[in-house]
């Protein structure tokens, strides 16, 4: 079965918008960073979703978000493993800030 789309959509939380005068963010953009040691791992206009919770380990869950990407180098990936979430069986990896700080996981 073949579906013909004649129009494209991009969600504006996928893009970094720039003026095209200046090649500045169209968009405020924070830095969101480590809060062990302040590192930035990645810019508010990369939030996909802020309403997300998630525990590490056997600690209480705490606020959460999905980011779209993150800056090269401020941040290493553990080795993947399974983790059966609501959603099903998932390949998970726990994501470090470069301090050694956990500060998520990748899906």
């Amino acid at each position: 079965v073949q579906i013909h789309v004649s129009q494209t959509y991009l969600g504006i939380r996928y893009l970094r918008l720039l003026d095209a005068h200046n090649l500045r963010p169209v968009i405020s953009v924070l830095p969101l960073v480590c809060n062990s040691c302040g590192a930035e791992l990645s810019y508010s206009d990369q939030l996909l979703c802020t309403k997300r919770r998630w525990g590490f380990g056997n600690n209480h869950p705490e606020q959460a978000c999905f980011v779209n990407s993150l800056v090269p180098g401020s941040f290493v990936v553990g080795d993947s493993y399974e983790e059966q979430l609501a959603q099903g069986l998932m390949d998970m990896a726990d994501v470090f800030c470069r301090c050694g700080k956990q500060v998520g996981y990748k899906f």
